[in-house]
């Protein structure tokens, strides 16, 4: 994925049928991620018609609380089917 390429290790945070909604690291092999260059690679995207829009923000606490309360669901949810196997 162009992702991995141009900004290393992400974590997919949200997908759907109209959207995708990852975090990447705040830097790769000790070189910082800008929001400069998050922008020229979603511009590059928008140009080559890859995408239709996009935008970049920092993550915010709820982003990061509603991560965890999902894997834990999930976590949850998996204990329950390995009981019921």
């Amino acid at each position: 994925m162009m992702v991995t390429k141009n900004f290393g290790q992400y974590k997919v945070i949200n997908e759907s049928s109209t959207g995708l909604k990852f975090q990447v690291p705040k830097g790769v092999d000790g070189i910082p991620i800008t929001f400069s260059g998050l922008f020229r690679f979603g511009e590059d995207l928008k140009e080559k018609k890859l995408i239709v829009d996009y935008s970049v923000c920092e993550t915010k606490f709820e982003d990061i609380f509603q991560y965890f309360a999902k894997k834990k669901s999930l976590q949850a949810e998996e204990e329950t089917l390995a009981l019921i196997k």
